[in-house]
């Protein structure tokens, strides 16, 4: 009686999720959007589920409603923080889009490549460019690199070349250059300024 019982309890909170599900299969969305959004439940993991297709299925608001249910202690907290970012950029929040992809970030002391991904993208968005080339860290062999992250750190990184160039520190530049070259082979403008450099390099010798 006991099994039966609880079975019984666990079903009347799982119907309606299965329910929406269900729906979504048979091109159903609007109805089923609409029972994730309102249906309560005490189950994180559910919640959760919701939020996450309620975001893909673009019901931005109701998407945030349901992550900010969760409690701070989630185990899921890290992707919480990142889809509650990419959900208020998608709203026109920066600020809090931003507070979110950074807290994200440095909870995980930089490792998490998601983590670096979201951050790296307010960055962007904010124009902050030359920030992302700290905050990106890529694998030893550029191969292994995530392509999203590496779409992300070079723009970043050739906006650092460009302001090292152009304040004169020729070192560092040569040094980005050379970086950026291993990861993205032929890259013009680290190209066209290792060139400059090697040119002043030559013209500064004859001097001496």
């Amino acid at each position: 009686d006991v099994a039966v019982s609880l079975t019984h309890k666990h079903w009347e909170f799982l119907q309606p999720f299965c329910r929406a599900g269900l729906l979504l299969r048979r091109g159903d969305a609007a109805a089923a959007l609409d029972i994730l959004e309102k249906t309560p439940s005490a189950n994180a993991g559910l919640v959760y589920h919701a939020a996450f297709v309620l975001a893909s299925n673009g019901r931005n608001q109701a998407a945030i409603r349901r992550y900010r249910e969760l409690p701070g202690d989630d185990p899921n907290r890290l992707y919480i923080d990142l889809n509650l970012s990419e959900l208020y950029a998608e709203e026109k929040q920066p600020d809090l889009a931003l507070r979110l992809a950074k807290s994200a970030w440095e909870r995980t002391q930089g490792e998490s490549v998601p983590a670096q991904i979201c951050y790296a993208r307010r960055l962007t968005e904010r124009g902050e460019l030359e920030k992302i080339a700290d905050v990106v860290r890529l694998p030893a062999d550029p191969k292994q690199a995530d392509p999203e992250l590496l779409k992300l750190w070079i723009p970043a990184m050739e906006r650092r070349i460009q302001s090292e160039f152009n304040r004169g520190d020729h070192a560092s530049a040569r040094y980005s250059c050379r970086q950026l070259l291993a990861c993205s082979p032929g890259n013009p403008v680290a190209t066209k300024l290792l060139k400059e450099l090697d040119r002043i390099a030559a013209s500064e010798a004859e001097e001496r």
